[in-house]
C-alpha cells in the first residue's frame, strides 16, 4: 500500500484509502496530495494511519482516486436502493445531508432530494448491478453508492447488499402517502444526533419537541424521534415536509431546542 501511496504522490493525485469491512468513516484515510512536501512524508503519514487502529489488519484495503464531490448535487453522494427476488426492483434514491463544516448530517429522500438526471444515471447502474447479485442467487435488499464529482461525472463507488440507512425512511413515507410518496414529501433522516453533553430522560425530550412533533396541526409534516441512547446523549429522527426548504427548516428548528 505504501508503493501505491508513493505512485499517486508521483502522480499529482490524491486518493481514498479504506479497509473492505470498514463504515461510517472507520477504517477510511484520504489521502490529500497537496498536503503533503514529499512522497516520503506522505508514507510516513500513512504508517501512522496503519498503526493507529486495529481495523488496518483486516485485508482487503481497496485504495482508489479520490474525486472532489461536488455537494450541491445530493450531498455529493447519492445513492438508489433496491429489492432483489424475481429480478432488481429500484425502491427509491437518496442524497446526504451535510452541515456548514462538511459533515455527515443526514439522509435525504423524496420531492426534490435527487436530481432527476442522477436518478435516471444511477437506475441504469443498479439495474445492471442488481442483475448480477441475482444471478449469483443474492435476495434481499442492496444499495450502489455513487460520488457526483464537479465536473458532473457519477461515479459508483461501493455496493451493501444489506437494508440501509435510508430503508426505514423509505418504509415511513410509503406507510404515511402510498405508492405516490415521493410526489408528495421530502423526508430527512439522521440516527446519530447528539443533542448534548448529558443524556435527557425520554419524557423531557418529548416534552421538549412537542411543538415540531409529526403531525403538527393535523398537518403531514413534523418530527419523529425514532431512537434514543439510553447510555449516551444521541437520538435519531426523522423530518417529514413537502419540500427541501421546509425541510431543512424543520431540522434547524429541531437542533435548536437543543442549542444551549
Amino acid at each position: 500500500m505504501l508503493d501505491i501511496i508513493a505512485w499517486f504522490y508521483s502522480q499529482n493525485r490524491s486518493a481514498v484509502v479504506k479497509v473492505n469491512f470498514g463504515e461510517s468513516g472507520w477504517g477510511l484515510w484520504i489521502f490529500r496530495v497537496e498536503e503533503y512536501s514529499s512522497s516520503a512524508d506522505a508514507s510516513d503519514i500513512f504508517r501512522r494511519v496503519l498503526a493507529s487502529d486495529p481495523v488496518w489488519k483486516d485485508f482487503p484495503v481497496i485504495v482508489e482516486e479520490f474525486v472532489e464531490a461536488d455537494v450541491a448535487v445530493a450531498g455529493g453522494s447519492p445513492s438508489v436502493e433496491l429489492v432483489i427476488q424475481d429480478g432488481p426492483v429500484i425502491i427509491y434514491h437518496c442524497g446526504q445531508i451535510l452541515n456548514d463544516a462538511g459533515e455527515f448530517f443526514g439522509v435525504e429522500i423524496g420531492k426534490g432530494a435527487v436530481p432527476d438526471g442522477v436518478k435516471a444515471s444511477m437506475e441504469r447502474v443498479g439495474k445492471v448491478v442488481g442483475e448480477r447479485y441475482h444471478a449469483l442467487g443474492y435476495r434481499g435488499y442492496c444499495d450502489i453508492d455513487f460520488v457526483v464529482s464537479r465536473t458532473g461525472v457519477l461515479y459508483a463507488v461501493e455496493t451493501n447488499p444489506r437494508r440501509t440507512g435510508g430503508t426505514h425512511v423509505y418504509d415511513l413515507a410509503k406507510h404515511l402517502y402510498g405508492e405516490t410518496w415521493e410526489d408528495q414529501a421530502y423526508l430527512i433522516s439522521y440516527d446519530s444526533f447528539r443533542y448534548g453533553d448529558r443524556t435527557i430522560k425520554a419524557k423531557t425530550i418529548l416534552e421538549r419537541t412537542q411543538p415540531l412533533l409529526y403531525p403538527i396541526a393535523g398537518k403531514r409534516r413534523g418530527i419523529i424521534i425514532t431512537s434514543l441512547n439510553a447510555w449516551e446523549p444521541v437520538m435519531g429522527y426523522v423530518v417529514i415536509a413537502a419540500s427541501p426548504k421546509e425541510g431543512r427548516k424543520l431540522q434547524q428548528e429541531l437542533l435548536g431546542l437543543f442549542d444551549h
